[in-house]
C-alpha cells in the first residue's frame, strides 16, 4: 500500500468523531488549501498533496495555496493541518490568501481550470469535450503514443494566424465553432471567466515560436470503394488509438453519451470509409465553417492528413473481421480469416433436436438454428466422436465439449458457439451428437462433411 494511503487512513481514524466542515468558494475566489483547484476545501485536497509528496502525483497548483499552515514551508504538515481544520471543529482555521499571494496564484489557477474545461464535457453540452478530438501537443509535433485523435494538436493554436483553412481569424471564434456545432454547448465570451480560462490554458501549452503557419486540411469523400484491402492486425491497433475512446474497447458497448456499440448494425467497408472521412456535427447550420456534405451523425471526421488511405484500409479490414466476436481482440485474433471446414444437419432421434452444425478453422463448433425441448436428464451435452458404421459403440469413445444443455425452457432457433480444446484436431472427430451421458442415449447426430 502506498505511504500516502496509509497516512490518509491514519488521519481519518484520528478524526472519526468529528464532522466535516467543507468550505466552498465563489468561482472567482482562490482558497488557501484548495490544492486540486476545484474551488472547494475537502479531503481530496489532502489526498492531492500526499500524492504530490509521496507518489510523484500532479504538481501543486501554486505554493501559497499549498502552504496551508502559512509557515513558509510546504510539507506533510500542511495536509495534516487541512484535515484538522476540516474535521475538528473550533481547533484550527485556514487563513485567507494575502493580496500578493492571490496575484502570484491567479494565473496558475486559471490555467488549471482551463485544463479542466478542456478535458471535461460542458454541463450544457452533449458529452463531447476538446480532449476527445485534440491533443495538447503542436500540430506538427505528433500525437501522444497510442492515441490518434481526429483533430490536430492545439499546443500551438494560440499562435496560429487563422483557423479552419483561413475562414476564422480569432481563436475564441474558432473554439466556439467546435463548442456550438460539435459539443452543442454555449459559445464562450472572451471577456468572461470561462473564456479567459480556456485562453490561459492554450497559451500555457506554449511554443518557442511567436507565430506558426496556419493549418490547412481537406475534407474529401473516401477514394477507395469495394472490398477492404488492408491489414486487420494493424487496423485493430489503429481502432484502439482512434475509436475506442468513444466506441469502447473493440467497439463493444460504446461510451454512454458519446457513441454506441458498433455491433448493433451491419458495417460494410464503404460505410466505414464514409464514416471516417465524412462524419460531422449534428447541427452544422448557421455560421458553421464545416463543409455541407458531412453526414451529421455527431462523430468527428479524420482527414487523409490524420489517417492515411492505407491506414483507413487497415481499419476497414479489421472491422470487417471483427463482426465475428472471436476476432475482435488484437492479441488473440487469428491471422487467418476463419473458414468453414465441414458441416451438416442433425438427424433427429428424439426431443425435437434439429439445426446445422459447422466446424470452423478457428477451432470452433457452431450450431445454428438449434432446436431442443430441453427435456431429459440434466447431463445432455454436445458430444464429439469418430463415427464408424462398422462399430455401433464408437460413440462411447467420444468426449463432451459443452456444459449441460438440459433446462426448463426449450431452445427455439438459438445459435451456439463452442471453442474446442487446444489438443482437439480434425482427426479426433468426424461426427457431433447431442448425447445424454448418464443413459448413453443419442438425441440427434450428424456426420460432418466438407463444404
Amino acid at each position: 500500500m502506498r505511504f500516502s494511503c496509509i497516512c490518509v487512513c491514519f488521519l481519518l481514524a484520528w478524526f472519526t468523531q468529528a464532522s466535516l466542515q467543507s468550505q466552498q468558494a465563489a468561482p472567482d475566489v482562490l482558497l488557501r488549501g484548495d490544492a486540486n483547484g476545484n474551488g472547494r476545501l475537502e479531503i481530496g485536497d489532502a489526498q492531492y498533496l500526499l500524492d504530490y509528496f509521496f507518489s510523484e502525483g500532479r504538481p501543486a497548483i501554486c505554493p501559497p495555496v499549498t502552504d496551508i499552515n502559512h509557515n513558509g514551508r510546504i510539507n506533510i504538515t500542511d495536509a495534516i493541518f487541512l484535515l484538522q481544520a476540516l474535521f475538528v471543529s473550533n481547533v484550527l482555521s485556514i487563513e485567507p490568501l494575502e493580496a500578493g499571494e492571490l496575484a502570484q496564484c491567479a494565473e496558475p489557477l486559471s490555467i488549471r481550470r482551463g485544463a479542466a474545461r478542456f478535458f471535461q464535457p460542458d454541463p450544457f453540452g452533449n458529452g463531447l469535450h476538446c480532449g476527445l478530438c485534440h491533443g495538447t501537443g503542436s500540430a506538427a509535433g505528433g500525437d501522444a503514443a497510442g492515441v490518434l485523435p481526429a483533430g490536430y494538436g492545439l499546443g500551438d493554436a494560440a499562435h496560429r494566424p487563422s483557423y479552419f483553412n483561413g475562414r476564422v481569424e480569432d481563436l475564441v471564434e474558432a473554439l466556439n465553432q467546435c463548442r456550438v456545432y460539435w459539443m452543442e454547448a454555449p459559445a464562450l465570451d472572451p471577456r468572461e471567466q470561462a473564456g479567459l480560462e480556456y485562453l490561459a490554458f492554450l497559451e500555457s501549452l506554449g511554443t518557442s515560436e511567436t507565430s506558426v503557419p496556419a493549418l490547412s486540411y481537406r475534407v474529401e469523400p473516401p477514394r477507395v470503394m469495394g472490398p477492404a484491402r488492408g491489414d486487420p492486425a494493424a487496423g485493430c491497433e489503429l481502432f484502439a488509438a482512434a475509436c475506442a475512446s468513444c466506441h469502447g474497447v473493440y467497439g463493444e458497448g460504446g461510451v454512454e453519451g458519446l457513441a454506441s456499440s458498433l455491433w448493433t448494425r451491419e458495417l460494410t467497408p464503404d460505410l466505414v470509409r464514409r464514416a471516417v472521412r465524412l462524419s460531422g456535427p449534428r447541427s452544422p447550420t448557421g455560421d458553421s465553417v464545416f463543409p455541407g456534405n458531412l453526414l451529421g451523425n455527431g462523430m468527428p471526421f479524420w482527414t487523409a492528413g490524420r489517417m492515411s488511405d492505407l491506414e483507413l484500409e487497415d481499419l476497414t479490414s479489421y472491422l470487417e473481421l471483427a463482426a465475428n466476436p472471436a476476432l475482435r481482440s488484437c492479441g488473440s485474433r487469428s491471422e487467418e480469416v476463419p473458414r468453414l471446414l465441414r458441416g451438416g444437419r442433425f438427424q433427429v432421434v428424439m426431443h425435437g433436436v434439429r439445426g446445422r452444425v459447422e466446424h470452423w478453422s478457428d477451432g470452433t463448433i457452431r450450431i445454428r438454428d438449434f432446436f431442443y425441448d430441453g427435456l431429459g436428464p440434466r447431463d445432455v451435452v454436445v458430444w464429439l466422436y469418430n463415427h464408424d458404421r462398422n462399430n455401433f459403440h464408437a460413440i462411447l469413445d467420444g468426449f463432451a465439449v459443452s456444459e449441460h444443455l438440459a433446462r426448463s425452457r426449450p431452445y427455439l432457433g438459438e445459435n451456439i458457439e463452442l471453442t474446442l480444446p487446444g489438443d482437439v484436431h480434425s482427426g479426433r472427430f468426424n461426427a457431433v451428437a447431442i448425447w445424454c451421458t448418464s443413459v448413453q442415449s443419442t438425441y440427434a447426430r450428424v456426420i460432418l462433411r466438407a463444404d
